[in-house]
């Protein structure tokens, strides 16, 4: 949790301070969204909650997860509607005019489909977790297994240079980073844990 903590961070302060070098894993590359990178500084604090909760702590998680969910959702839900609708209703329009270059045509404001589908499941799950661990845990680790597959994916994506892989696709979605592919791989083990534990 501390990592993608870390990398997350990382991304938003770069983004703030218009540093090129955190928000791609290469120069040229594509390049891990504002919305994304505060999204996985979100999970991050929310799985660092479920391990309080699982100490005993339920009141940090009461509180936070919910929190955190909803700021997840929120960028999920403007980004969404930005990709359906074809303009860019973002936050993240503010930094538009970074000089990076990337390997997409289309705003670098949107996020991928893969980064919309993992995020709305990994929210799910941090809700079920919520609301009733016990029942719901198997459903956890199938999260965490279906997150997996889709950074899996990705990956191979940028191992055999297939671009559609990492969800790059013209006028609908930009590719994932490859370091965005690697924060979705260590959250899906996270879950899986989490739900077999």
């Amino acid at each position: 949790a501390c990592r993608i903590i870390f990398v997350g961070s990382l991304v938003v302060v770069s983004w703030l301070f218009d540093i090129d070098a955190p928000k791609s894993f290469w120069f040229g590359e594509a390049t891990m969204k504002f919305g994304a990178a505060l999204s996985f500084v979100c999970a991050g604090i929310s799985l660092l909650l479920v391990a309080k909760m699982r100490k005993g702590k339920i009141v940090f998680g009461q509180i936070g997860l919910p929190v955190l969910g909803l700021i997840i959702i929120m960028f999920l839900s403007v980004n969404t509607i930005s990709v359906i609708m074809g303009t860019n209703l973002s936050l993240s329009m503010l930094f538009e005019d970074s000089p990076i270059s990337t390997i997409n045509t289309v705003s670098p404001s949107r996020p991928s489909i893969g980064a919309l589908v993992s995020f709305t499941i990994i929210v799910i799950a941090l809700m079920l977790i919520l609301v009733n661990f016990a029942r719901w845990r198997k459903l956890v680790s199938g999260i965490g297994i279906t997150v997996g597959i889709i950074g899996g994916i990705a990956l191979a994506g940028y191992a055999f240079n297939l671009p559609f892989l990492y969800w790059d696709f013209e006028n609908a979605s930009n590719a994932m980073a490859l370091h965005t592919v690697i924060l979705f791989l260590i959250t899906g083990i996270s879950l899986i844990l989490i739900g077999n534990d």
